[in-house]
């Protein structure tokens, strides 16, 4: 529900003057996405872009996978 940039984002005195603080927390086996418009822009050799659906379902089909950060690497 949080919402906003994340940090390190965006690196100037404005910015950080008019950021929101939000927390979330985390418990074991909770996943966290980190993307940049580039990804859901993205666009195939038809045109299609990649989107905000094939990126969630992308995210939740590794998520079963059930990788630690260090071995998606």
């Amino acid at each position: 529900p949080a919402g906003g940039i994340p940090v390190g984002v965006m690196d100037n005195d404005f910015f950080m003057q008019s950021l929101a603080v939000n927390q979330v927390s985390f418990s074991k086996g909770d996943m966290f996405l980190q993307y940049t418009d580039g990804i859901v822009e993205g666009v195939n050799e038809a045109g299609e872009e990649f989107g905000m659906v094939r990126l969630m379902n992308a995210f939740r089909d590794a998520a079963t996978m059930r990788l630690s950060a260090k071995e998606t690497i």
